[in-house]
């Protein structure tokens, strides 16, 4: 995952919001922890030096 949206250049928080948004309508209640977690994973790969605090908040 962390490749693709490298090499689609989405990076900036705006625009990884709407896809997890995205992410999360496509898919069952069930899976969304598993989505937002990996989603925070990718976050802090593309930007280690931000840290947890400028993590993007889960919507519900």
């Amino acid at each position: 995952m962390v490749e693709m949206i490298a090499s689609k250049r989405i990076g900036r928080p705006e625009e990884l919001e709407t896809l997890l948004a995205c992410y999360l309508s496509l898919n069952a209640d069930e899976h969304h922890d598993c989505i937002v977690k990996v989603f925070r994973q990718v976050w802090f790969e593309l930007n280690p030096a931000r840290g947890a605090a400028s993590a993007p908040a889960p919507r519900s």
